[in-house]
């Protein structure tokens, strides 16, 4: 009967487990594992009286409301994150990627956040494969493609880039798009950039900050 008993209570403690506890792998805040909130203290009574309590006001405070939430990361960021998983490195970028770094993270550094809605990636992918077929006589719809995911549940084919065109999509950035493309891009969708541009890209735009906005 002891033996049964035990069988009995280790079942309804592993399924009350696989109930009360949910794993994530998903957006980088949404990511780790959760429990409920009588399970997260017992945790904490199990590792120390002192974290016990502290777990016990933690689990009062998200409650009661007076548990704030962290900022999260912007939202394009979070993009990066998200879909790192799917670019093997080794062989390709992504055009999200390299705009994480040579616009969005510079625009971000002076104070503008990219709205959700703007994807400055499918503006410059596009002309980057127009260029391609023009300049290099390769044909961009080629190219394997990885699910890129949107947190609203979206997902999408989109274009990995053999890492050997690396180098060219720099300078066509640099050359191409930034001067071409860059301001009409934002004065269309979002003036309130103009103001920003200057200050990520002072080399081209430095002195005409006036005349932007």
């Amino acid at each position: 009967m002891g033996f049964l008993k035990s069988r009995m209570i280790n079942g309804d403690v592993r399924w009350l487990w696989q109930r009360l506890t949910v794993s994530l792998d998903r957006w980088p805040e949404e990511q780790g594992t959760w429990v409920h909130p009588n399970v997260a203290i017992n945790l904490g009574q199990w590792c120390s009286p002192k974290f016990a309590v502290a777990v016990s006001q933690w689990v009062i405070d998200w409650q009661t409301g007076k548990l704030k939430p962290k900022s999260r990361l912007p939202y394009h960021l979070e993009r990066v994150i998200a879909n790192q998983r799917y670019i093997d490195e080794t062989r390709y970028f992504s055009m999200l990627n390299e705009l994480a770094i040579c616009l969005i993270g510079p625009l971000e550094r002076h104070g503008y956040i990219l709205p959700e809605n703007m994807l400055p990636d499918a503006s410059e992918g596009r002309m980057f494969c127009g260029w391609l077929r023009k300049e290099k006589k390769i044909e961009p719809d080629d190219f394997p493609k990885y699910p890129h995911h949107y947190k609203d549940g979206r997902v999408y084919g989109v274009k990995l880039y053999p890492l050997e065109l690396l180098g060219d999509f720099r300078k066509h950035f640099k050359d191409v798009w930034v001067p071409k493309k860059l301001v009409t891009y934002f004065k269309e969708r979002d003036p309130t950039a103009l103001e920003f541009i200057p200050k990520a890209f002072p080399r081209l735009y430095g002195s005409t900050a006036k005349r932007l906005t």
